[in-house]
Parts: structure tokens; C-alpha cells; sequence
């Protein structure tokens, strides 16, 4: 029977956080709800920080945590001692939306970091790891990868670069009333691009063909950015930084981020608030003429909004709930919705993909799509979307008690993921793809993560390769991939 280790500082942290989570709903403050929110937020940031190779995904979740849930109304708290905050919207908050609001961050912040910290354990890694079995078919599987990434990356940039020359030409806003005109197979493949990229990745290949495939990444997101897709470059840079930490803990240690370039990095992050923040003016061609302090501080401020959707859901509970009838499931929607939309099912149905309609927003399907047509009809039809974040959809579902448990599944994902690394190709694939989603999930779709790694393409990309590893060899003893020279040898 399987033995579960707990950290003892980690298991005291959880013990404390949930008495004070008691404490809290005594006291029914929302500035005691902040405070606890804060600590355990830091306590999470400097457990990550002692040992970032393997706690990058906790890392990473609290990156954004803090700057599309907490930063925002925290520092604004400091400054003005209130939450008016909340009030700063087309739909002001009331004072028990504020409380609830704090009170979901606290709950969220105290079960991830604690629980995290108490169940995670440092794993040691040796630089051997048998992959699949037959290291022989891994190098024939690399040079495949390369064809058709070549080809599925051609067709993503393609696509980066046009709806950057499109979004330039009418702004990023209005640019949400069109669908693309793009051919169906250029943008079948370019869907493609990530998953075939983070196979490769997997295989754990030489380290110029690696320093290729990043900077090709980095190209890409540079175009997806100054078409105003901020949060995907951030989260494809961040997955580049997992992935080099992943080749690290097997020997492989060619790349590697020294500690100099993260200096340089933290001294940097300033300006590049700052050029984010000018980003969200210019591709809706808006002049912008801040400098670098005023910037930060703007950029923390508009992107912390997206804990107002928490506030405003509450407050808007009721009307939600008349227009998808009483009938919602805005955790699973997406997976719901993914079913009956994915290119695969319109082709089969004849449909096309279509902008948002009032039959979308009644579905009791998607959170974000109730909620944007409640907060403003006008908005929505014009496809400029409220946003959305898990934490509103999963309260909605099951209250305080499912977002706990919601909560508690993210720390599996994130442990499993510090814990990186297995012998199967597809599911450290699996692995990356996941990372990209995990900072951006506070102001995400509950389960969008999911769909797109799992999405039916992903899945016959999966089984192929599987087939290919898996197929019956006359070599009899499987090979075991050194990662320190890039050799292989019989396993005895």
C-alpha cells in the first residue's frame, strides 16, 4: 500500500491557513481576507523560488494569480485604504460581492500553496531515463517531427502575421467582430504546430535544433503580441522556461537560465510592464504616453480586472440564473461545447463557425458568455466578451465547498507537473502543453486547458505516435537514452 509523505511545514501552513479561513468568516472582513490572501500568496512565491526547477508550475500559477486576481485591488487598498476598487465598473460591486470576492481569493490562495507545499517532495533525477522503450524509433521520430513542423509552423506564422496586419488595420477591439478568412486547412495545421512541437520537445533533442524551435516559438508570440495577445506570449515565454528546467533535472544541462539572465530579467520586468501596458493602447490605436512607473503601476491595475468578474457574477447571480433558465454547468461547459463545435463535428454537421449568439449566452454552457451578455447585451453582440475566471465559474457550480475541491485538483496538476518527467513521450507532450494554460487559468476558462490538449487532433497525433513506439521490434532489449552525450546502450 502506497505510503503519502507530508511536509511537516507544509501540513502546519495548511493547518494554520484553514483556521484563519475560519477565523475570517468570524470576523466577515474583507481586508482580514486580503492580508491572508497575501501571506500565503508570498509563502507559495518563496517556496517556489527555493527550488524553481521543481516548483516552476506553483511559480507559474501565482504569477498569475497575482496580476489578474490580486495585484490590482491589493495595491489599490494600500493607496486609497478602501475597495473602491470594485466600484470602478460598469456594474459597482456591492459590499457583500467585496467580501465573498476576498473571501474566494483567500480560500483559493490558502489550498493551493499550503496543500502544495505540504504534499510536495523533490525528486531526484539521474541522467538515464528510458524512453519508450526503443530509442532507436525516437531519433526517426525526430527527424518526422521536423517535416511537419516545418509545415505546421509555416502555416501558424502565417496565420500570426495576418491577423497582425488585420488587427493593426482596424483595431483590436473591432477585430473581434470578424472571423477569419484564413483557408480551414492553413488553420487545421497551424493548430497542430504546438502539440508536434512539445512532442519534439519530449523526445529531448540536441541543443541547436532546441534553440531553433524556441526562437521559432518566440517569433510567433512576438507577432501573437503586437496583435494584442499579451497573455499567450507570456505563457508560451514561461513554457520555454519549463521546458529548459525539464532538460535540466535529466543532465541535460546545454541550456540552461543562469543566474545572471534572471537578474537581468527581475530588473527588466518594469519596462516590460510598461511596453505590455502600451501594447493594450496601441492595438486598439490609442495614444500612449506614460512612463515606465506610471506604466507598471497602470498595467497592474487593468489586469488585476479580472477579479471584478468574481464581484460582478455574484452581484448578477440572479439574472444569470433567469436567463440560462436554471440550468447551468459552467465548469464542464466547456468541455460540452467543445464537443458540439470542434472542427471535426462541424464538418460533419455542415455548420460553420459563427460569432456569439443569444442562444450561446442561454446555453448554461459558458460562464463567460451568460455572464458578458448579462453585464452588457450591447458589448456582447459586438463579440467584446466580459472575460471570465475559473474561480467565478466553479463557485457557481458547487459553491465555496467545489471551489475547494476545484482547487485541490489544480495542486494534483501542478504536483505532477513539478514533478516532471516520466518515461513516456506523449505524457511529458501532455506536460507542456498543460504548462501554458496554468498562469493564465485565474482569469481562464475552468477546463480549456483540457480541451485543447486533449482536443481530437492532439488525440490521433497522440495515438500515431504511440503506434510508431510501441510497433513490435526485432531488437529484443530496450534502449536506454543517455541525455548527457546524446547516446544509447543496450540495457543489460
Amino acid at each position: 500500500m502506497m505510503k503519502i509523505k507530508v511536509n511537516t511545514i507544509g501540513l502546519i501552513f495548511l493547518v494554520a491557513g484553514f483556521f484563519l479561513i475560519l477565523l475570517g468568516m468570524l470576523f466577515d472582513s474583507p481586508q482580514f481576507y486580503t492580508y491572508v490572501t497575501l501571506v500565503y500568496w508570498v509563502i507559495g512565491v518563496v517556496y517556489s523560488l527555493l527550488d524553481i526547477r521543481h516548483n516552476f508550475p506553483l511559480f507559474s500559477y501565482n504569477v498569475g494569480f497575482f496580476f489578474f486576481l490580486l495585484g490590482g485591488y491589493f495595491i489599490d487598498f494600500l493607496k486609497e485604504g478602501n475597495f473602491s476598487y470594485f466600484l470602478d465598473s460598469s456594474a459597482p460591486a456591492s459590499d457583500n460581492a467585496v467580501k465573498h470576492t476576498c473571501f474566494c481569493l483567500m480560500l483559493t490562495s490558502v489550498v493551493i500553496n499550503a496543500t502544495y507545499i505540504a504534499f510536495s517532495k523533490k525528486k531526484d533525477y539521474v541522467t538515464k531515463v528510458r524512453i519508450d522503450n526503443n530509442t532507436s524509433k525516437v531519433f526517426i521520430l525526430r527527424k518526422i517531427l521536423v517535416l511537419l513542423l516545418v509545415l505546421t509552423y509555416a502555416c501558424d506564422l502565417y496565420c500570426s502575421i495576418t491577423d497582425m496586419i488585420f488587427v493593426r488595420s482596424v483595431s483590436y477591439r473591432d477585430s473581434m467582430m470578424y472571423l477569419s478568412n484564413t483557408s480551414v486547412i492553413i488553420v487545421s495545421l497551424s493548430s497542430l504546430y504546438y502539440i508536434l512541437l512539445f512532442i519534439y520537445w519530449a523526445t529531448l533533442p540536441p541543443k541547436w535544433p532546441t534553440i531553433i524551435s524556441i526562437l521559432s516559438l518566440i517569433l510567433t508570440g512576438t507577432f501573437n503580441l503586437i496583435a494584442g495577445d499579451r497573455g499567450g506570449f507570456i505563457s508560451s515565454c514561461l513554457v520555454i522556461c519549463y521546458f529548459i528546467l525539464f532538460r535540466n533535472k535529466f543532465g541535460l544541462c546545454d541550456i540552461v537560465i543562469k543566474k545572471k539572465v534572471v537578474f537581468v530579467a527581475i530588473l527588466l520586468i518594469p519596462f516590460v510592464m510598461h511596453g505590455l501596458q502600451a501594447i493594450s493602447y496601441i492595438r486598439n490605436n490609442q495614444d500612449y504616453e506614460e512612463n515606465v512607473v506610471d506604466g507598471m503601476a497602470s498595467f497592474i491595475y487593468t489586469q488585476g480586472g479580472s477579479v471584478r468578474i468574481i464581484a460582478e457574477g455574484y452581484d448578477l447571480d440572479a439574472e444569470i440564473n433567469d436567463l440560462v433558465g436554471g440550468k447551468r454547468s459552467f465548469t464542464f461547459g466547456e468541455i460540452k461545447r467543445y464537443m458540439k463545435s470542434n472542427i471535426f463535428t462541424r464538418v460533419l454537421t455542415g455548420e460553420s463557425k459563427s460569432l456569439r449568439t443569444i442562444e450561446d449566452a442561454q446555453s448554461g454552457e459558458s460562464f463567460q458568455q451568460s455572464y458578458g451578455y448579462i453585464l452588457s447585451p450591447y458589448a456582447y453582440f459586438r463579440q467584446v466578451g466580459g472575460g471570465s475566471t475559473y474561480i467565478a465559474e466553479v463557485y457557481y457550480d458547487g459553491g465555496y465547498i467545489f471551489l475547494c475541491i476545484f482547487n485541490l485538483f489544480i495542486v494534483f496538476l501542478l504536483l505532477k507537473m513539478g514533478s516532471g518527467g516520466s518515461n513516456s513521450i506523449i505524457g511529458n507532450a501532455i506536460m507542456f502543453n498543460i504548462i501554458r494554460f496554468i498562469p493564465l487559468l485565474p482569469r481562464g476558462i475552468a477546463f480549456k486547458w483540457f480541451t485543447d490538449t486533449f482536443a481530437i487532433q492532439n488525440l490521433i497525433v497522440f495515438l500515431a505516435v504511440w503506434l510508431f513506439l510501441h510497433e513490435k521490434s526485432t531488437n529484443k532489449a530496450p534502449k536506454i537514452y543517455n541525455t548527457s552525450d546524446n547516446t544509447y546502450e543496450d540495457k543489460k
